[in-house]
């Protein structure tokens, strides 16, 4: 089974490790390192997209590493797990406009 990745908009980013009452709650390991119990209602799930890398790809990205930088044409692969935050400032930016 494939650990699913849940963010919190307090403690982060974190997996599942268990749940209980038919889902409602589960516990979630965080990577800043609590373990905590919560409502599942409290948590947005991230996808995170299966990519194969060929060796062209492969080499760009070592060479980006070692420049320091992001290549243009991976941003999007290299950028991950930031749909949460994404959305929460496309929020607050139209608050902000309004």
């Amino acid at each position: 089974m494939k650990a699913k990745i849940v963010a919190h908009p307090i403690f982060g980013e974190g997996v599942i490790k268990n749940r209980k009452w038919d889902g409602q709650e589960v516990q979630v390991e965080f990577y800043c390192g609590l373990t905590l119990w919560l409502p599942a209602r409290w948590l947005k799930t991230i996808e995170i997209p299966n990519i194969k890398l060929n060796q062209i790809s492969s080499k760009r990205l070592i060479e980006a590493f070692r420049l320091g930088i992001v290549s243009h044409q991976d941003v999007e692969f290299f950028t991950f797990c930031r749909g949460y935050e994404i959305a929460q400032i496309k929020i607050w930016l139209c608050y902000r406009i309004l």
